[in-house]
């Protein structure tokens, strides 16, 4: 029973390890920092899958007009979403990153939609002659 149970777990932690790429978003802010001489306002985007980095580092500069670009970092491979232009505060600067991460967010998903990868099934759409059965014995664990 344990062994099975191990098993189990081992498969779950198995499929659930999708490989995906960190994102974070910056912008700098001319005024920020103790000095006030500027700082860099970083937001961490979390996680994006493997395949969609290339997608953002190659579009992000054409989604927002020129005003976002994106690059991996070599060292770390995190990809980096960075505003072209210093702003004057840190409201324009959070409001910067929030941008970069609504652009990301949505040209991810409609890339992944295009793809055909979405693989949401609503079960109302499936006749029941169209499911398989091959009378086998079923067994609920």
């Amino acid at each position: 029973m344990y062994a099975f149970k191990t098993l189990s777990l081992a498969f779950l932690l198995l499929v659930a390890n999708v490989q995906a790429g960190k994102i974070t978003y910056t912008c700098y802010n001319e005024s920020g920092g103790v000095k006030k001489d500027g700082l860099l306002e970083q937001k961490a985007g979390g996680t994006i899958p493997d395949d969609q980095v290339q997608v953002v580092e190659d579009g992000m500069k054409k989604w927002s007009d020129g005003k976002y670009t994106a690059s991996v970092n070599k060292r770390t491979k995190i990809l980096v979403v960075k505003c072209v232009d210093k702003v004057a505060n840190k409201v324009l600067a959070t409001a910067a990153n929030n941008e970069q991460q609504q652009l990301v967010n949505s040209h991810i998903k409609k890339t992944k939609r295009d793809d055909g990868d979405d693989l949401d099934v609503n079960v109302d759409d499936l006749d029941v002659d169209d499911l398989e059965d091959e009378d086998e014995n079923e067994y609920v664990f």
